[in-house]
């Protein structure tokens, strides 16, 4: 008989979630302070989603405030509207070419905030490149005379008289005069004449310099200065130095540039997208909180509060960071709503397989969590490397879909990992571990279930499928109905106009026609009710005067239209967003193979890169058979590094349960082919899962999104569809394949020669 005080098991979790009632009557106090806790978490959690939302204000008289994170976020153009423009810089090939350019850029900024456009950005990108952001307007032609117009320098003597111009400095440089910093000058022929008259007559005085009618400088003359060249001393270091030897040299441009692009967006589009995308990212996180609820009862209910604390986290970051929440940025906000629940579905997978070997519900939790862990990072890391490589190769919005997208990996892996971890264990505490059907459906034991004849292996008639839809794409294109190329790769100028009614498309091309364009433009109707108008031209000369002729010949048709956007794109950077588009897929594909060949095997890498080319070939194929709806643009190509970072997630899971099954293999003696379809059966739930959320959020922003949204949206379905598709039934198989092959293969048959001889002898 046993003695009342039995000796303590020594697994304190076994004593922490024992499911006796002599446990749970003594365990009241830790219950209790279990409910405590998560209780806490949750009003913090409440509160803070409060002062996101509506602000506030504290201290005394309401000195301090909060502002609401929606306020704080900085929007980009295409969300709030402006316009942006691209030049490039011409190399004069005298070594100056990098110190030019930050004149330039020095320049241009001056000049916009003169003119008052104080939140305008002008910044470096690339190498030769300028990027000028300016929003609230919508006229491109408002910023074009200004950044066309040289500025007007200027030296004033004491008195108010003018001294010289601009045109009297051949050059101003920074310089070291007794190891101290100064701006050294040289003037033309007739400034030096000039100069040296105004500096006899003012010795110990001083001379204003302005630029636009703002002084830049007031340096006091020590001496005449007669040779024509001199310097400005009193610098306080070489940063000023710099900063007003450029902006001496301002009154024209430092460096001869050419426009390559510029875009133009009203605000009202951008206001409209914005909403848009908020409704549809609402819905689809309504629904996917409600789906891990049901499908996964209490530990979904979990994941739903991780989801949540991961968009305050997220909207966190976004408020108090630099970081610009474009269009395509919202695009990853609501894809990161689908993706961040993936993480939590493949742990919750791998804890109902361990309850189903009659594991304890404590103990399946933490096997669950160990044997989820690989495949978690590893996911996640290959959609860092795509998201890292459209940063590399990205502009504009892309790049802020990239920002988004890899803060979004980050913040709901750290979710996943740790704050659902502990929410499951306070949860478990309070509910007790003797009920994992309250987390789970499961039961316990039971008869091996037979593999479904669709699982099983018809790889080589999967990929005769794929290789006839890629063929039937290949056929089309040649027969004149190709991929729809958007301006961003061809160059040339797309006009969006909303008419307010049905529009009959010749009577917009008579109005282009009479505006002087003698070619035949491209029109599509476009918007949810086709009253949006989408003008696509190569670019013309005196374009603003064009427009302005055209929107007048469309207003005596169709009075209450309105100019929504315009993108120009010239053939240089149309040529290199292609070059771009086909660096990055490559580079990203090159990363991948390398990472999963570092991690599972090189074997594991190629047919995972191969599945890659599946997916991606598809995706492009089924873009030939919508081409009506989509444009291959540099969205198309932010879609398609998406598919290539996301749909490698499922082939991750898979070849983790593989290597998983291959060490018993050989114990079951079974085929590699049957170790793949075995392994390809017992993650299809959580294949089949994490895709099901991450569609549930794309597909609700195409049903609800504006025009660009849907440009994005659909590649994005059809590759989450390609990518389930190679994952179970292609890429294991593949894998299998060039195992076998390998053998055969001496740079993969390691010791193959020692064994030849060895038999030879």
């Amino acid at each position: 008989m046993a003695k009342p005080n039995a000796q303590k098991s020594k697994n304190p979790l076994s004593n922490a979630f024992s499911g006796n009632r002599a446990s749970r009557a003594g365990g009241m106090n830790k219950r209790t302070r279990n409910i405590v806790i998560l209780a806490a978490l949750l009003v913090v959690a409440a509160v803070v989603m409060t002062l996101a939302l509506t602000g506030a204000r504290f201290g005394p008289g309401g000195l301090y405030i909060l502002h609401p994170w929606a306020d704080v976020i900085n929007l980009g153009l295409d969300l709030r509207g402006g316009v942006y423009t691209v030049y490039r810089g011409i190399d004069p090939g005298d070594g100056t070419f990098d110190s030019l350019m930050d004149g330039t850029v020095n320049v241009l900024s001056n000049r916009l905030t003169a003119q008052g456009y104080t939140e305008a950005a002008v910044v470096r990108q690339g190498a030769d490149r300028i990027r000028i952001e300016i929003p609230a307007i919508s006229d491109p032609q408002e910023i074009l005379n200004i950044i066309g117009t040289p500025a007007v320098l200027q030296f004033y003597d004491a008195d108010g008289n003018l001294i010289m111009e601009g045109k009297d400095v051949k050059t101003a440089r920074a310089a070291l005069v007794d190891n101290q910093p100064v701006v050294a000058f040289e003037l033309t022929d007739e400034g030096a004449v000039k100069f040296s008259t105004a500096t006899q007559a003012n010795i110990g005085k001083t001379i204003s310099i302005q630029l636009d009618g703002r002084v830049i400088s007031s340096p006091r003359v020590n001496s005449a200065i007669t040779g024509g060249s001199g310097y400005i001393e009193g610098m306080s270091g070489a940063d000023e130095a710099n900063q007003l030897a450029l902006l001496i040299q301002s009154g024209a441009l430092p460096l001869t540039i050419e426009q390559l692009e510029v875009s133009a967006i009203s605000a009202t589009l951008g206001v409209e997208a914005l909403s848009r995308a908020v409704l549809a990212g609402a819905i689809a996180l309504a629904i996917i909180l409600i789906f891990m609820a049901v499908f996964y009862r209490l530990s979904g209910v979990v994941a739903d509060i991780a989801l949540i604390l991961y968009l305050l986290a997220f909207f966190f970051v976004l408020a108090n960071s630099m970081i610009q929440l474009t269009l395509a940025g919202v695009l990853g906000v609501v894809l990161g709503i689908g993706m961040a629940v993936d993480a939590n579905v493949v742990i919750f997978e791998r804890i109902k397989e361990e309850l189903r070997r009659g594991r304890p519900l404590t103990l399946a939790v933490r096997a669950g969590f160990s044997n989820a862990m690989s495949a978690v990072l590893d996911s996640n890391i290959t959609t860092l490397i795509a998201a890292f490589v459209l940063m590399i190769f990205g502009t504009g919005t892309v790049k802020g879909f990239a920002n988004t997208l890899a803060i979004s990996v980050v913040i709901s892996m750290i979710t996943a990992v740790f704050v659902t971890r502990g929410l499951l264990y306070l949860l478990i505490n309070i509910v007790g571990s003797d009920k994992p059907q309250l987390f789970a459906s499961v039961s316990v034991g039971g008869a091996k279930r037979a593999v479904p004849n669709f699982l099983r292996n018809h790889a080589r008639q999967c990929i005769i499928a794929v290789g006839a839809v890629v063929v039937v794409a290949l056929v089309m294109s040649v027969a004149g109905a190709g991929l729809n190329i958007g301006i961003d790769f061809t160059g040339g100028v797309l006009m969006k106009y909303e008419m307010g009614q049905e529009f009959d498309v010749d009577a917009v091309e008579r109005a282009v026609g009479e505006a002087g364009y003698e070619e035949a433009p491209q029109i599509a109707k476009s918007g949810a009710d086709g009253t949006e108008a989408q003008i696509r031209i190569k670019d013309v000369d005196g374009f603003d005067d064009f427009r302005a002729r055209l929107e007048e010949n469309m207003r005596a048709e169709y009075p209450d239209v309105k100019y929504l956007s315009v993108d120009r794109i010239g053939a240089v950077a149309g040529r290199q967003l292609v070059s771009n588009a086909i660096s990055s897929v490559l580079l990203a594909a090159a990363l991948m193979l390398v990472y999963i060949a570092i991690r599972f095997d090189l074997f594991s890498g190629m047919a995972a890169v191969i599945g890659l080319a599946i997916d991606v070939g598809v995706m492009v194929s089924f873009m030939v058979f919508f081409r009506s709806f989509v444009q291959i643009n540099s969205t198309f190509i932010a879609a398609c590094l998406t598919i290539v970072g996301y749909s490698i997630n499922n082939t991750i899971i898979l070849f983790d349960r593989i290597r998983e099954n291959q060490r018993k293999a050989d114990s079951r003696g079974s085929s590699r082919m049957e170790m793949v379809t075995l392994s390809v059966q017992e993650t299809i739930s959580r294949t089949t899962n994490t895709t099901l959320t991450t569609l549930i959020a794309i597909v609700t922003l195409y049903m609800l999104g504006v025009t660009s949204t849907r440009e994005f949206a659909l590649p994005l379905i059809v590759g989450i569809f390609g990518g389930l598709f190679s994952s179970t039934k292609i890429n294991g198989y593949v894998w299998a394949w060039l195992v076998e092959r390998g053998k055969s293969w001496r740079l993969f048959n390691k010791g193959s020669v020692a064994k030849k001889a060895a038999k030879r002898a």
